[in-house]
């Protein structure tokens, strides 16, 4: 196996990992949204993830020197990455998580419109014909296979809200490519944590959320909220940020059309929902789509 072979499995197994981790978060989040105020949950996330990844940068010298190169760039990095979620829960003061997964699948092709001006990548017409069909996938498997809810989706203010959030996710998948300087990814994904607590912070104070910490009170919720803080923040940042670094963001932002399936996968384990045949289909084209894409970007 030759050098290039070994990054590409890498950095799309980072990638793919990544998926399975920010799918599971979707099971956890429905134990504790209800508990905590988002913001605050978030910035809780961050800081955990944070002490815990503390003690592993902070002791080896060689990731010491390089805090002080990751920081500016990590600000950079986090304000794309912070301000997504802070985008998020406000639209959903608005909208359905119909409609924000809905907008959500328009992620992987905003990334590919951008990476054309920052990376002079063409897409052609079959490539994004292939990123439509996937849409189309990933909206069976949000809506479970009702045409007429696709159909009739309605977009409000906070729809639009959201639309800015996910064209800040996909900038958030450049500026990995762009900014990561060869630092070594537990060291910017260290660094990328602190920057969002500085994000989320200054979002709560000016949003006037209290820094109320105390929502959290069953066995289940503080369970859910490590996995959040530990597998989910801090696991996914890690990976995708090393991974970022191996494969194009039109390649690791594709995986984003996996998540609706990985989530119904869990859904079934944890939950015992079943999904719809139609529900299914979608989930076989979102799949066979993110193939199609990842070797047409090889």
């Amino acid at each position: 196996m030759n050098l290039k072979t070994k990054k590409l499995i890498e950095g799309h197994g980072a990638f793919f990992l990544a998926t399975i981790f920010v799918a599971g978060s979707a099971i956890a989040c429905k134990l504790v949204t209800d508990s905590m105020h988002p913001l605050p949950l978030t910035l809780l996330r961050f800081i955990i993830a944070f002490v815990t990844l503390a003690p592993f940068v902070l002791m080896k010298h060689s990731f010491r020197i390089q805090v002080r190169r990751a920081l500016p760039r990590s600000l950079v990095i986090s304000f794309f990455y912070s301000f997504f979620f802070v985008l998020m829960f406000d639209a959903l003061r608005y909208t359905s998580t119909l409609n924000v997964s809905s907008i959500g699948t328009l992620s992987p092709l905003i990334t590919a419109l951008f990476s054309i001006v920052l990376f002079n990548i063409r897409i052609g017409l079959k490539k994004l014909l292939v990123y439509l069909i996937a849409v189309l996938g990933t909206l069976l498997v949000v809506f479970d296979g009702n045409f007429n809810a696709i159909i009739h989706i309605s977009l409000n203010h906070g729809d639009m809200v959201f639309f800015i959030a996910t064209m800040l996710i996909s900038c958030y998948y450049i500026a990995l490519k762009k900014l990561h300087g060869g630092i070594d990814p537990l060291v910017l994904t260290f660094c990328t944590l602190f920057g969002g607590m500085i994000w989320i912070s200054c979002s709560m104070l000016v949003m006037q959320v209290p820094f109320d910490f105390h929502g959290l009170t069953t066995t289940s919720d503080i369970m859910s909220l490590f996995y959040l803080a530990i597998i989910t923040t801090t696991g996914t940042a890690y990976l995708m940020q090393k991974g970022s670094t191996l494969i194009s963001p039109t390649s690791g932002s594709a995986y984003q059309y996996m998540a609706p399936v990985f989530v119904s996968v869990l859904s079934i384990i944890f939950l015992g929902v079943f999904p719809s045949l139609m529900g299914w289909i979608g989930a076989i084209i979102a799949v066979v789509s993110t193939i199609i894409l990842l070797c047409m970007d090889k």
